[in-house]
């Protein structure tokens, strides 16, 4: 089966769409030859005879299997295959059609999402219904099926449609991005933004191919999406038989003479309407009539014209029969008109009308001369110019009309896809076809307000079914699949220009959903930057697209769903951007979806950069710091200003790289937001100015006295790290700088659960890190071996006072000055007086200067940068003189009150030894510190390191989960963004396994945390949140014993999934709204 996805992903993705384009390479031939270089280039791990070898396992197994079923010759010896074989075979085996629901065989899941990760399931289901249904059973089904299917395990669903809660789901990445993208490609071609975006795609392509021979070639992304918009309307025309108008249609008359005989070239002049003798003189005397300098397209078909009917004396009679002739023979005039004006003027054509002119004076009589110089003429005319075929249309039969139209269509299409000049040119020409197409079949007015974009693709058939406005594509997928399935042995230039686009939509697709198997969320955050570049904005106003990512987004089963977005700037916009959200997930505004859903709010990570006019009064990420406050402080005003929209904001959050950004940046507004309460406008606390009863009555009157509920935090930490320290250090700096507790959450985690020899293993024991953040975790490593007291580790403690002497030395120690310092403690001295405030702002008196400060020779040691990490959540503003300066007159529910963490360090006065805040003020404010800590180095790691990682992550996890503190897993996104692909080492076993397991040792070593599945961005990794729950099952059946045998019941796996299920629903920052409804079930 490895080989066999392996096989139909090259065939349908990698191959190049150019040469398929240019019929180098047909899909019902494809070569031997092209087969081996490809399959050799794409699956390095066999050789050329073995990649040979594939090649008769593909034609004995699909290629001839396909010829019998079709009664084709199989004797035939032939080096090629159709490229579409295997994948029908492959969906024979892997799918079933039950109550016109298209399902995955359940056994087949894990290897059905590693090949629908590469390409989009549309194509798998499309290829399978196409041989397995009929119209009429697709017509039912509104050539409709779900996004993400579904398998046939009935009774895993019984136990989703319990229901279940998606905690994390980023809502902008968890739309169906790829459908709607290519939607609003495919009518809209003509949007420069568009080619821009696919600019910068081309300079940092994320799925980069193989030049596997020296014929590959490959056009730019924006050329790629033009080709594949002009097959797309090329083939809907094919389909239908809609004539459609692309490219040029003018051609030699001569070419067609035969099928218009008697209708345009015996013409016969009616010489009833000859009012005057035509002169005879005209012609000859008038010798510029026939110099081919003078002579005018205009002009000509002018004389040509007055030849037919006699010439005039006058003007005015001249252009009074000329209208009678537009008025009486309008589709004659047309094209007689089109014939001349479309005549190249030759000197041949000249020559032979003076060689009719000097015969013509052989006939008898005047009559008979104008007759035949007419009539030669206008055959001369005719033959030599070229006809707009659309003029012909009422000349020639209209069956072999509309062929002669079809064939010059695709062999006008063929000509522009071979070269960017043309599809650039022509690229207005298509959009007028498809906005020709809307506007044909146009709705009625009053119903199509509903309706602002569309796919053209959905006039061929009357749509059904949830997921209506992506039923266009289905349905041209599923017809071409059917011409396709034929199996004929002929070359069809349609059908391989339907191969073409299915390569070109996979290559755009690869730029757009994470396929790629690059590690780290880097690679992952330019897949998600990319999320609505490519969709109109419209589109999102359009009600059958609001309808179907209602659908796809709160399913019937979801009892909870938790959109998480980011907050505009202004609190008036905040207000807004719900509003709009809702249209999107609820447009029909009922008020059972309402109750099912809410909002969190989730803040940016960004990496710091040190500008050079940076100095040491700006600490370190000085300006998140700041949009981080605006943004907190507008929340807050938000809450206030409009607590019926802002009540539907339950958490807040963040979220992107934490390589570079650490918790400390948020850990003053999360400490504000989530202490904040308001119960409404007339009894806030921090509102001094509503002195007025009457006043504070009204305004209560006009909130309903609205309970606004308190933020709960979630926070994404140990998700991406450079260290397993490093993830584990991001996990407790979070929970230690936020004061979280029992019902906050924590957002992937895969730090806490990973398998630590493995991972670094998988580095080579050896990882690549900056000095600042090594010194960091190695003091972070030491302090949490002491604090918790974890045994057996003497050791490494020796070595880790060995490495912090050395790199504190090179980062701080060689910068550190004893005048700076001298200054420092004089201040603080002045500052103190022998006093200080503890976490209550209660003063006390100190009969020396704080823990020292007399003595000035200070050993900054392991124990002391320790401290100073711990006061990382307080405020840098508070340390910017080198020692703490609180601003003692903040009160409760401003902002600078929790710009100081006054629940953690458990002593306070920490803050007041000065070797703890100079080494925090170094760390904020010292240049040659922050750029020297910047430089990168290379570290093999001791295993020795490797153990007191591993022991103090299993004394985490039991922290963790003696606060109450949950756990959100994600496992696709995990497995694509982590080091492991394999859903069986994905940590979430770890984390909790009390239904799998029954031997009281293991339960014992496991922490039993409270964990939930979700999605993350489903939109960037094609999932949904019951495939999650089905992938996790999936792979704990393949687990397996020492002896071979399954080291889990199907049975024991449902009743893991049912507890991740509930803790799920009572992670859920709503489960309280839940309760009172259903007592989570």
């Amino acid at each position: 089966m490895e080989n066999l996805q392996k096989m139909i992903a090259m065939l349908l993705k990698d191959v190049s769409s150019q040469q398929v384009i240019e019929n180098n390479i047909v899909y019902n031939y494809f070569t031997k030859e092209e087969f081996v270089r490809l399959a050799h280039s794409y699956m390095r791990y066999y050789s050329e005879d073995e990649a040979v070898n594939m090649w008769g396992y593909y034609k004995t197994n699909f290629e001839d299997r396909a010829a019998r079923i079709f009664g084709l010759n199989t004797k035939e010896e032939r080096d090629e295959i159709n490229v579409f074989s295997a994948l029908f075979a492959y969906c024979d085996e892997m799918l079933v059609l039950k109550e016109n629901q298209v399902l995955c065989r359940y056994q087949y899941l894990l290897s059905w999402r590693k090949l629908t990760t590469v390409i989009n399931e549309d194509i798998l289901i499309a290829a399978y219904m196409a041989r397995q249904s009929n119209h009429l059973k697709m017509e039912d089904m509104g050539y409709s099926w779900d996004i993400i299917t579904k398998h046939n395990n009935f009774r895993l669903y019984e136990i989703l449609n319990k229901g279940i809660s998606e905690n994390h789901f980023h809502f902008w990445g968890s739309i169906p991005i790829f459908q709607m993208s290519w939607i609003s490609l495919m009518n809209n071609v003509t949007n420069s933004k568009v080619l821009d975006y696919f600019r910068k795609y081309d300079k940092e392509k994320r799925d980069t191919k193989i030049a596997y021979s020296d014929r590959y070639m490959e056009k730019s992304l924006s050329l790629q999406y033009l080709q594949a918009a002009m097959i797309r309307i090329l083939l809907f025309s094919f389909l239908t038989g809609t004539k459609i108008r692309i490219g040029s249609y003018k051609m030699p008359y001569i070419q067609y003479h035969n099928l218009t005989k008697n209708r345009l070239e015996d013409f016969a002049i009616n010489y009833e309407m000859i009012k005057e003798e035509i002169n005879q003189s005209y012609i000859e005397k008038d010798d510029n009539l026939l110099s081919k300098e003078n002579i005018s397209c205009s002009y000509w078909f002018k004389q040509f014209i007055f030849i037919l009917l006699g010439k005039q004396k006058s003007k005015i009679e001249k252009n009074q029969i000329y209208r009678e002739f537009m008025r009486n023979n309008p589709k004659l005039y047309w094209i007689l008109e089109k014939l001349v004006i479309n005549t190249n003027v030759t000197d041949k054509i000249l020559n032979d009308i003076k060689d009719i002119i000097e015969n013509s004076s052989k006939k008898n009589t005047i009559e008979e001369r104008n007759v035949y110089i007419i009539q030669r003429i206008k055959n001369i005319m005719l033959m030599n110019s070229e006809v707009d075929l659309a003029d012909l249309y009422d000349f020639i039969e209209k069956s072999v009309f509309n062929q002669i139209w079809q064939d010059q269509t695709l062999k006008n299409v063929k000509k522009i896809l071979k070269s960017e000049i043309l599809l650039v040119k022509y690229r207005e020409n298509l959009q007028g076809v498809i906005d020709g197409l809307n506007a044909n079949y146009r709705r009625n007015d009053l119903e199509h307000k509903k309706y602002k974009l569309e796919d053209y693709m959905l006039y061929a058939f009357s749509r059904r079914g949830e997921n209506g406005s992506f039923s266009g594509e289905n349905w041209f997928l599923y017809k071409m699949f059917q011409q396709v399935n034929s199996f004929q042995r002929k070359k069809d230039d349609r059908l391989n220009l339907f191969y073409a686009y299915l390569l070109l939509r996979e290559s755009i697709r690869s730029e757009i959903v994470q396929v790629n198997d690059n590690v780290g969320f880097a690679n992952f955050q330019k897949y998600q930057s990319r999320k609505g570049n490519l969709i109109e904005d419209e589109l999102f106003h359009d009600y059958d697209v609001q309808k179907a990512l209602s659908y796809n987004i709160l399913k019937p089963n979801m009892e909870s769903l938790e959109v998480r977005i980011t907050p505009p700037a202004k609190a008036e916009d905040m207000g807004i951007q719900i509003k709009n959200i809702d249209q999107l997930i609820n447009p029909d505004h009922l008020k059972q979806l309402d109750e099912r859903y809410f909002y969190v709010y989730h803040f940016i990570k960004d990496i710091d950069v040190f500008d050079k006019g940076d100095d040491n009064t700006r600490c370190r990420h000085y300006e998140k710091r700041r949009e981080v406050e605006l943004r907190a402080k507008e929340i807050v005003r938000f809450r206030r200003i409009n607590p019926h929209m802002a009540k539907k904001v339950l958490g807040i959050d963040a979220c992107s790289s934490e390589i570079g950004c650490r918790p400390e940046i948020f850990a003053t507004a999360f400490r504000y937001l989530s202490n904040h309460i308001r119960l409404n406008t007339a009894n806030r606390r921090d509102d001094r100015n509503l002195y007025d009863l009457e006043k504070k009555k009204k305004i209560k009157e006009a909130n309903n006295d609205e309970k606004m509920p308190q933020l709960r935090i979630t926070y994404h930490a140990g998700e991406e790290f450079l260290d397993v320290a490093d993830g584990l250090r991001a996990i407790d700096e979070a929970i230690f700088y936020f004061n979280l507790d029992c019902g906050d959450r924590l957002g992937h985690a895969i730090a806490l659960g990973i398998n630590v020899e493995e991972w670094y293993k998988s580095k080579g024991n050896c990882i690549l890190i900056s000095k600042q953040d090594y010194l960091d975790n190695i003091v972070w490593l030491f302090g949490k071996i002491v604090d918790l007291r974890i045994e057996g580790q003497e050791e490494l403690k020796d070595y880790l006072q060995k490495e912090y002497s050395l790199y504190f030395k090179m980062i701080y120690e060689n910068h550190i000055d004893i005048e700076t310092i001298d200054k420092i403690l004089d201040k603080m001295k002045n500052k103190y007086q022998g006093r200080y405030r503890d976490s209550h702002q209660v003063e006390h008196r100190l009969s020396v200067l704080p823990y020292g400060a007399e003595n000035r020779d200070f050993k900054f040691d392991i124990y002391s940068y320790y401290r100073a990490w711990k006061l990382r959540g307080d405020d840098p503003l508070y340390y910017k003189n080198g020692f703490f300066e609180p601003d003692y007159l903040s009160v409760e529910n401003n902002y600078d009150y929790y710009k100081v963490n006054r629940e953690l360090p458990a002593h306070f006065e920490l803050r007041y030894m000065p070797e703890v805040a100079i080494l925090y003020y170094y760390y904020h404010y010292s240049i040659p510190v922050k750029k020297q800590g910047d430089v990168r180095v290379e570290k093999q790691i001791n295993p020795l390191y490797i153990k007191g990682v591993k022991a103090v992550q299993k004394k985490m996890q039991q922290i963790i989960g003696q606060k109450g503190i949950s756990i959100e897993t994600n496992p696709s996104s995990n497995c694509r963004i982590g080091t492991f692909r394999d859903y069986k080492k994905h940590p979430i076993i770890e984390f909790y396994n009390r239904e799998l397991e029954h031997d009281y040792k293991k339960l014992e070593e496991c922490s039993q945390l409270c964990v939930s599945i979700n999605t993350d961005d489903k939109g960037v990794f094609s999932t949904s949140l019951e495939n999650e729950y089905s992938l996790m099952a999936r792979a704990l059946e393949g687990m397996k014993k020492e002896d071979g045998s399954p080291k889990y019941s199907r049975e024991e796996i449902n009743s893991w999934l049912d507890a991740i299920r509930r803790m799920g629903n009572m992670q859920s920052f709503h489960s309280e709204y839940q309760r009172k409804k259903n007592d989570l079930k």
